[in-house]
This record gives C-alpha cells, sequence and structure tokens, in this order.
C-alpha cells in the first residue's frame, strides 16, 4: 500500500464521478437492443462526469501524466510519427493554449477515452445493460485513465472495431482500428488478437468445446479449486519460461520505440495478489461458456479469455501486462449482454454471477485504485490547486 494514498475526499469524487455517470446512462442510454442507437451526445453527456474529473486533475495526479505534459505538450518532443492522432491532438491543443495551460489537453484525451468504450457498448445489436457497463467501466479503468490514456484510448477503439467486425461491418471495423492506432500502436497488436480468435472459433472442434460451456476450453469444471490448480500451473510456466528473444526481435522489427517496456520486468514481490485481483472480475465470465448464441459471440468470449495468460506472462514483461487491457474491456462488453441474457432466462431482476460481478469490481476498485494506488490517482488535486 502507497503511503498517504488514502484520502477520503477523493475517493467521494471518484465514486460519486462514477455514480453519476451511471445515472446519467440508466436515464439517457436505457437497455440497448432492439435496433435503439443512443446517439453519441448522449454518450457524451454519460461520459462528462468522469472525463471532468479525470481531465481537470493536475500535474500530480497519474504516474505518467507529468512526463506527457512537460515533453510532450510544453515541450512538444519526443512526439511519434506514427500515433498521427496522438502527435496532432497534442500541437493543436499546445497551439490553442500557447503551451501553458496543459487542462485542455488532459480533458480531450480523458473525453476520448471515456467515450469511445461508452460508444462501442451502445453499437451492441443484442439486448444488454448500457449502465451495468458504465459502472463496471467506472470501477476497472476509470483511474487508469489518469495515467495511460493513451491506451485506454487505443483499447476503446479495439472495442468499437470488434463490435463492428460482429456486424460484418468491416470498413467501420477498419477505420476504428487505424483511430486506435492513431492514438497507441498497440492498437494493432489488440485487433490481430480478436482476428485470431475469430479464425480459432470458425473450427467445429473449437465451436464444440465453448458451446458445451464452463470453459471447456481448459476443461475446468465448475470447482473452484480445480480452477485454481490450473492457474498455479500456469504461474509456473510462466515463471519457467524466460526465452523472449522472439518478441525482442518483433517488437524492435514492428514497434521499436516500445521495446524499453519488454525488459521492464514488474516487481515479483506484487505477484499474488496483481492476478487475484484481475481474476476477481473475470471469474463470472469463465462459466458462461454456454450462454454463446454463435460464432461470433464464441469469437468475443475467447478473446476475453486471453486476458488470464496475458496477466500471467505479463510478470515477465510490463509491456505484454498491458496488453489484457484490449480483451479485458471486450470482456465487460460481454458482461452487458450474458448477464441481461441470464435474467430473462431465469425470470429474474438480477443472478447470483451479477451480484458477484459487482462485488469483485468494487473490490477491485479499492484494493487495486485506493489502497495500492496502482496508477497514482491519490491523491486528487484539481489544477488549480497544484
Amino acid at each position: 500500500m502507497v503511503e498517504n494514498s488514502f484520502h477520503i475526499q477523493s475517493v467521494v469524487l471518484y465514486v460519486t464521478a462514477i455514480l453519476v455517470s451511471a445515472g446519467l446512462s440508466k436515464k439517457l442510454l436505457r437497455s440497448g437492443g432492439g435496433g435503439y442507437r443512443p446517439s453519441l451526445i448522449k454518450c457524451f453527456v454519460v461520459a462528462f462526469p468522469m472525463a471532468l474529473v479525470v481531465g481537470f486533475r493536475s500535474s500530480s495526479v497519474g504516474y505518467d501524466t507529468i512526463r506527457y505534459i512537460e515533453n510532450s505538450y510544453r515541450l512538444l518532443a519526443n512526439l511519434p510519427a506514427t500515433e498521427f492522432l496522438f502527435t496532432g491532438l497534442v500541437k493543436l491543443t499546445h497551439w490553442i493554449c500557447g503551451g501553458q495551460s496543459y487542462t485542455l489537453m488532459l480533458t480531450s484525451f480523458a473525453f476520448i477515452s471515456i467515450v469511445t468504450p461508452i460508444y462501442a457498448v451502445t453499437r451492441l445489436e443484442d439486448e444488454h445493460d448500457n449502465t451495468m457497463f458504465v459502472f463496471l467501466f467506472g470501477l476497472v479503468f476509470f483511474l487508469c485513465t489518469t495515467d495511460q490514456f493513451r491506451q485506454m484510448i487505443a483499447v476503446g477503439f479495439v472495442a468499437l472495431a470488434v463490435v463492428y467486425c460482429q456486424q460484418n461491418r468491416y470498413v467501420a471495423c477498419i477505420v476504428s482500428t487505424i483511430l486506435g492506432f492513431g492514438f497507441h500502436n498497440t492498437a494493432i497488436l489488440g485487433m490481430l488478437m480478436y482476428v485470431f480468435c475469430r479464425i480459432v472459433t470458425s473450427t467445429k472442434t473449437t465451436t464444440l468445446i465453448i458451446k458445451a460451456g464452463q470453459v471447456r476450453l481448459l476443461y475446468l469444471k465448475t470447482s473452484l479449486l480445480q480452477v485454481f490448480t490450473i492457474i498455479i500451473g500456469i504461474v509456473v510456466t510462466v515463471f519457467l519460461f524466460n526465452n523472449l528473444d522472439l518478441l525482442k526481435h518483433l517488437l524492435a522489427t514492428f514497434l521499436p520505440s516500445y521495446t524499453k517496456y519488454l525488459d521492464r520486468y514488474l516487481n515479483i514481490s506484487e505477484i499474488g495478489m496483481g492476478w487475484i485481483l484481475d481474476l476477481m472480475v473475470m471469474m463470472p465470465l469463465l462459466f458462461m461458456g454456454r450462454d454463446m448464441k454463435n460464432n461470433k459471440e464464441r469469437a468475443c468470449y475467447l478473446f476475453a479469455l486471453t486476458a488470464i495468460p496475458i496477466r500471467f506472462f505479463g510478470y515477465l514483461s510490463y509491456f505484454i501486462s498491458r496488453m489484457m487491457y484490449f480483451p479485458q474491456l471486450v470482456m465487460l462488453l460481454l458482461y452487458s449482454k450474458l448477464m441481461v441474457r441470464e435474467r430473462d432466462y431465469a425470470g429474474i431482476r438480477h443472478s447470483r454471477k451479477e451480484y458477484m460481478l459487482y462485488a469483485f469490481s468494487i473490490a477491485f476498485f479499492i484494493i487495486k485504485y485506493v489502497m495500492r494506488n496502482e496508477h497514482g490517482a491519490f491523491p486528487y488535486v484539481f489544477w488549480w490547486n497544484a
């Protein structure tokens, strides 16, 4: 636990922003599906409370914020040519504000990083719960945007691309991927992961395995003891896996600016709590394989499950660990559909899995962000008080 990270006023501010956004979602977005498509303007209104809090932060909130302000914004240094949208927006806000006030830049990125995933969930065709998604996004990803907003923008656009790909809107899918790439190069890798899952699930064998339900991909039953046994086995495999030469070569060839992250190992002392936290959010999905209706949903399901091996191999490299955000956000999209489906099947307002998901997500928020302050979101300071 980071010293002095618990500040009750900051917690109240963040939680209030999440709840207000979720409340606005319930009022403006309602439950999706059946041809109902909320406008982009409504998505902006829903995102407004969270985006305003993130955008009006001082340079001390978020570990990477000061680096973006001092290097990218004020000096216009180290701006990547390939990530053209990020570079263009930084230069535009620098020109508007004369390189003095950084709030416009932070607010612009905050809105894009939060509006994009909200817009993505509203584009789903099947019946889904927009409010559930906004609430879960707030708990799992909201404070991540104070630190890694560029990658979160890429993650949001890849999620939107996945939704379009499910609808066979391939031009929109490609455009969304390019937009994500314009902010962070890893958008290409995230989309390739999904395409691979789409190809795999097109085979009859994989379809039958997933359709059998309860994560038959790993031949697991519903016993938690068996789940944890598999997890321990994966962790042991990760520790034995130490040959990263091929991955280093590929990164040096295609994404040279990110090779420095490959050698940035995570703290071994953090092993244990980290994967338990992420597994808590993933746990309900492990037992919902039989709820997939078609191969497109099974591809999303398999893509979401890749968060598990990525999380473990992330102990080898910080770069790998951040790739987990892509399947994790798609996981939240799936939850917004599957939980509604379970309600309809059982004829109830909320299922036990849904309550479990809410409880785990709240615990995730408290432990990861409030107690451990993993992204440096605490203490919160407005820019005018800096």
